[in-house]
């Protein structure tokens, strides 16, 4: 796989929303229960999706498949799905994108592990972990998280880009931990020693809703997002890191 060049944001177009009544939505979404009851299903399988229980071969997916503890879910090239718990939350994974549903660790209420592509999350106030090569994330919001494995066997030029929308998110590596404001990004890079910290553009917010349908109270976060803009900044553990340019994502 090549190495990632270019910038890390998806950009578009802007359906419309039917109102500001839904800037309330948020608000109620970030006060979910503690605790997911109920199973995950499948939805929406488009193309080529596998999936796999505990140990067990790979084979086609299905509508309404089970996704329990320890089953596999990856998406081939052009191929989508989504993971959709009983109690709301929806994990959308894009083409090449594979994951685990690991066992939930307190205050968790869901784990996956993401080994290589991209989720798009809707939590509405459940926490989440996803766990990386690169380093762990909790998330409660909505988010999208991105892992992208470069041309070495090891994890020096793999990169993890996370896009918090609406928090909260946080980052915990070997290294640092960082939390993020809404509408900021960050890449991690060099096997986890360099986390560069960026904003997100409203239209980047705008295009996640338009990709995540049911997802169209994060646009509270146009107003609830710090009123800062900060540039791209290096939030490096070591003194001798100086990385600041985001990878871009080639896939």
């Amino acid at each position: 796989m090549s190495r990632l060049r270019g910038t890390a944001y998806r950009h578009g177009r802007w359906p419309g929303l039917g109102g500001l009544a839904l800037l309330g939505l948020l608000a109620a979404a970030c006060n979910g229960p503690a605790v997911i009851s109920g199973e995950a299903t499948l939805q929406d399988v488009y193309n080529n999706v596998q999936i796999a229980a505990a140990d067990g071969p790979l084979e086609a997916a299905r509508n309404g498949d089970i996704v329990g503890v320890g089953t596999r879910v990856q998406s081939a090239d052009n191929s989508l799905v989504q993971v959709a718990f009983s109690a709301g939350p929806l994990v959308r994974l894009s083409s090449n994108t594979a994951l685990v549903l690991e066992a939930a660790v307190a205050p968790e209420t869901a784990r996956l592990k993401l080994e290589a592509g991209r989720l798009r999350l809707s939590l509405f106030g459940f926490a989440f972990g996803v766990t990386t090569p690169l380093g762990y994330l909790r998330l409660s919001g909505f988010s999208e998280v991105q892992y992208l494995i470069g041309a070495s066997p090891e994890t020096g030029d793999d990169a993890l880009i996370l896009r918090c929308y609406s928090g909260p998110c946080r980052f915990e590596g070997a290294a640092a931990g960082l939390d993020l404001d809404n509408l900021e990004a960050l890449t991690v890079t060099e096997g986890g020693l360099t986390l560069t910290r960026a904003s997100l553009a409203e239209l980047d917010l705008r295009q996640f809703i338009a990709d995540n349908p049911g997802s169209v109270g994060a646009i509270a976060s146009l107003t609830a997002a710090p009123t800062r803009t900060p540039t791209p900044t290096p939030v490096t553990p070591t003194a001798t890191r100086t990385e600041t340019a985001p990878p871009g994502a080639t896939r």
